[in-house]
């Protein structure tokens, strides 16, 4: 099944300049939530949504912690967080769990607006979206369209891969011993 979510198309910036968001957009992660809480009150928010810590992750330089993670059946949305002066930078994302290999290679799509609805919710008023590229705020997002990410065609389990790891090395190792 595949998931979608819904992400801004075009932006209005805090000078009133529209400014569309491209696929090249959300790829170079240039829309991001700034938000001036401490990182423990964005923990808590994300930890009352289910996301908890992120036990298999590659740390991103500038990453305050591990990230956290919600599973949601065969999908996960991963949000990392970032220092930034005195602001903390919230990034996230939806991808195939990290249970499957595909995991690796299958892409991802941006989770912006899950992001600030969670803030919303817990957090009223404590966030910003940021555009990078434009070095502005957005001030409103004009329209949204939904971002769809398809299910791999197959999906390979992390730990079946790994017996089957093991078993080629010692399938190899029993050949180089009996040689």
């Amino acid at each position: 099944m595949a998931i979608s979510v819904p992400y801004p198309d075009l932006v209005e910036l805090e000078d009133g300049t529209l400014s569309p968001v491209t696929k090249s957009s959300w790829m170079g992660r240039e829309l991001v939530v700034e938000s001036a809480l401490p990182e423990g009150d964005i923990r808590e928010a994300f930890g009352d949504e289910g996301f908890g810590d992120s036990s298999l992750e590659i740390p991103k330089e500038g990453q305050l912690g591990r990230g956290m993670v919600r599973a949601m059946g065969d999908w996960q949305t991963h949000f990392r967080l970032y220092g930034s002066g005195d602001r903390i930078l919230i990034d996230g994302e939806t991808e195939i769990s990290c249970r499957y290999v595909e995991h690796l290679t299958h892409g991802w799509v941006p989770a912006l607006e899950e992001c600030t609805d969670i803030l919303s919710w817990h957090r009223p008023g404590t966030f910003r979206v940021y555009h990078r590229g434009a070095g502005q705020y957005v001030g409103r997002i004009v329209k949204r369209s939904m971002l769809r990410l398809g299910e791999p065609q197959t999906k390979t389990e992390v730990a079946g891969a790994a017996k089957i790891v093991d078993m080629l090395a010692a399938g190899w190792l029993a050949y180089r011993v009996l040689r």
